[in-house]
């Protein structure tokens, strides 16, 4: 059996913080986590806590030990500790390809009639040194608000300068 678990007795300042800190937080399970340490400081065991805060037994040991180790900082959601790893698309990286997509790849050096998201991500990747995915290239298209689509090869313009277009184009099926 597990010898139970109370946190330390606290100072006048130390609930007073605590109290504050419950009743200021916007985060919903700051503010439970505040509440374990004021109900574990009235003297209710482990076991009793747990049901009142809707959380297990292991739950409120584990808010306990982390508020005797850190602190209030150790009622913090720990995600904001660690909150993965830095971006590797910078603003350079998305401005270079907002400038490519603008433009013929040809006029660039590329030997396409049109961009796809590998060539983007290659040619921006050769430009810029941060190498992505096609998906992320299509995240920030789309991000940015552009459509991509199959290109569609088509000669009706030149066929529309064609003054005898109408007459060889025949009449219209209906559909």
């Amino acid at each position: 059996m597990r010898p139970p678990v109370f946190v330390h007795p606290l100072s006048d300042e130390e609930l007073r913080a605590l109290q504050t800190r419950y009743r200021q937080t916007g985060d919903a399970e700051e503010r439970t986590r505040c509440q374990i340490i004021l109900l574990s400081h009235q003297g209710m065991k482990v076991q009793d806590i747990a049901p009142v805060v809707l959380k297990s037994a292991d739950t409120v040991r584990r808010t306990i030990r982390r508020y005797e180790a850190k602190g209030l900082d150790g009622l913090r959601d720990r995600r904001h500790d660690h909150p993965g790893p830095t971006p590797k698309v910078t603003p350079a990286w998305e401005a270079e390809l907002l400038h490519a997509v603008e433009q013929d790849p040809r006029s660039l050096g590329v030997n396409r009639a049109t961009w796809t998201a590998p060539l983007l991500a290659d040619y921006v990747a050769q430009k810029t040194g941060i190498r992505v995915g096609e998906e992320r290239v299509r995240h920030y298209l789309h991000t940015h608000h552009y459509a991509y689509l199959r290109p569609t090869w088509t000669v009706a313009h030149l066929a529309r300068e064609d003054p005898e277009y109408e007459e060889k184009r025949g009449p219209l099926r209906p559909s």
